[in-house]
């Protein structure tokens, strides 16, 4: 796909959804964004581009002041993303999206600690395969 037929598209998305309300407006130029730099190239996509194409529009949020790791992974889970199942995985690449770095085999450690202290809940994942982790007491 050409730039110039990017902005074709673009110009019209964008005159499809000129009557929507600000944040359906926003939501729907995103996931138009994300259709059309997925189409340009495969390294163009957004990271979270895979959940706005599959309405899954939960971003994690941003967390900042965190000491240690079990601080970081408390007030993730302790925000309105956190209220629903999450796996390890969806949590270290939301720890990643704030500036957070911490080994896997770390954050592993310490959703296991929490969750034998009482602070998280592990369940079984929505696949099966793994285990999702929610906060155990509601802040």
């Amino acid at each position: 796909m050409e730039v110039d037929d990017i902005k074709k598209q673009i110009a019209i998305a964008k005159q499809a959804v000129e009557e929507l309300n600000e944040p359906l407006k926003t939501k729907a130029f995103e996931i138009i964004l994300s259709k059309l730099l997925s189409e340009l190239s495969p390294i163009g996509k957004p990271p979270l581009a895979k959940h706005l194409i599959e309405g899954k529009s939960e971003e994690p949020p941003t967390i900042s002041g965190a000491t240690t790791c079990r601080e970081a992974i408390f007030k993730l889970m302790s925000s309105d993303w956190g209220r629903r199942p999450k796996t390890m995985r969806e949590i270290s690449d939301a720890l990643k999206l704030s500036a957070v770095y911490y080994q896997d085999s770390r954050i592993a450690t310490e959703l296991a600690r929490m969750t034998r202290i009482g602070m998280l809940r592990r369940l079984k994942s929505e696949d099966g395969k793994g285990f999702a982790y929610v906060i155990a007491r509601p802040t």
